[in-house]
C-alpha cells in the first residue's frame, strides 16, 4: 500500500508536468515525508514484514516507471501542442467559418459574453479576425502530436511548433524503448524458440548429485487428508520406498498405523489384498542408486 502511494504521486506529478510544474516540488516534498514517516514507522511501529523479495520493485521499475516515463513524453508534447488552449485561430492563418464575412465598421456591437453579461465593441481596419479551432488534440484522437504530420496545426507560434516537434519525435523514441523494454526481451525469446532448440546438452553440467542424497527433498506419497486426524491416511504400498521420502514422521506408532492397507483384509494363502482384482490403492516406485539400496538393505534410514 505504501509503494503504490509514492508511486501514484510520482505519475501524476509527470503526468501534469507541463500545465503545473509545481508538481514537482509537491512531489519531492511528499516523498521526503514518505521516507521520513515510513522509516520511522519500520524501526519503531510495523512489525517485521514477510520476505517477499525483490519481484514488487523489479515489477514495478520495468512496468510502472517505464510506463509513467511514456506518459509523461506523450503527455507533454500533447500539452504543449494545445496552447493557449482558447480555441481561436487567426483568419490570417487560415481560413474557417466567419472568416470570409464582411462587417460594417465603425459600428458598435453589442455582444454576451460566457457570464451573460453585456459587451460592447467596435470593428475598425486593424480589427483581428478569429475562428473557432479545438485546439485539443487528444480528442481529435492525432496521435503523434508532430506539426509536420498533421498541417491543421495552425495556433502555433513558430517556437511552439518547434518545441512540438522535437517532443512529438521524441514521444516515439521512449515509446519504442519502453516497448522493447516490457516485451522486447519476452517476444525475442519467443521467436529463439520457434525456429532454434534451447537445450544444450554441452552446458549443462552433472552435479553427481544423487536425487537420494538431497536432504529434505520428499516423493509424492499418495495420501488422503481428513482434518479430524492427526496424519494423512497413506493410500499406497510403502513396503519398498525410502521412508525418507514420506514428507512427515510419526515416531511412537510408524506408518503402518497410518497405512489404509492395513485395513483391508489379507488372503492368506497367498497374502494378496482381496480386492477382486480392482486396483484399490495407488502404484508408487522407488529405484534408489545402488549405495542407497544397500543402505536400505541394512535399514539405515
Amino acid at each position: 500500500e505504501r509503494y503504490t502511494d509514492a508511486t501514484k504521486v510520482l505519475f501524476v506529478a509527470l503526468f501534469y508536468a507541463v500545465l503545473f510544474p509545481g508538481g514537482y516540488l509537491m512531489c519531492g516534498v511528499t516523498l521526503t515525508v514518505y521516507y521520513i514517516n515510513d522509516r520511522f514507522c519500520i524501526t519503531r511501529v510495523w512489525k517485521p514484514a514477510p520476505l517477499v523479495g525483490t519481484e514488487l520493485t523489479k515489477f514495478s521499475r520495468k512496468f510502472f516507471f517505464s510506463t509513467a516515463l511514456f506518459a509523461f513524453s506523450v503527455m507533454t508534447a500533447y500539452f504543449w501542442a494545445g496552447f493557449p488552449y482558447d480555441n481561436l485561430c487567426s483568419c490570417k492563418e487560415g481560413s474557417g467559418t466567419g472568416c470570409d464575412e464582411a462587417y460594417p465598421m465603425d459600428l458598435e456591437y453589442k455582444l454576451t459574453d460566457r457570464d451573460d453579461s453585456t459587451v460592447y465593441t467596435t470593428i475598425i481596419d486593424t480589427t483581428k479576425y478569429y475562428y473557432f479551432c479545438r485546439q485539443d488534440i487528444i480528442k481529435d484522437g492525432i496521435f503523434p502530436p508532430i506539426p509536420s504530420l498533421a498541417p491543421s496545426f495552425v495556433w502555433m507560434t513558430n517556437d511552439q511548433k518547434n518545441m512540438t516537434e522535437i517532443l512529438g519525435w521524441l514521444s516515439i523514441v521512449i515509446m519504442i524503448g519502453v516497448g522493447q523494454m516490457m516485451f522486447g526481451n519476452d517476444l525475442i525469446d519467443a521467436i529463439k524458440k520457434l525456429y532454434s532448440f534451447a537445450y544444450d546438452p554441452f552446458e549443462v553440467k552433472d552435479q553427481n548429485v544423487d536425487f537420494s542424497c538431497v536432504d529434505g527433498i520428499f516423493g509424492y506419497i499418495p495420501s488422503v487428508m481428513d482434518g479430524g486426524i492427526e496424519y494423512p491416511l497413506i493410500a499406497c504400498d510403502i513396503k519398498d520406498i525410502d521412508k525418507k521420502l514420506i514428507g512427515w514422521s510419526e515416531p511412537s506408532n510408524g506408518y503402518e498405523s497410518w497405512n489404509l492397507i492395513s485395513d483391508i483384509p489379507v488372503n492368506s494363502r497367498n497374502g494378496i489384498s482381496v480386492s477382486d482384482g480392482v486396483h484399490l490403492f495407488s502404484i508408487v516406485g522407488h529405484y534408489p542408486p545402488e549405495w542407497r539400496a544397500r543402505e536400505l538393505a541394512m535399514g539405515e534410514y
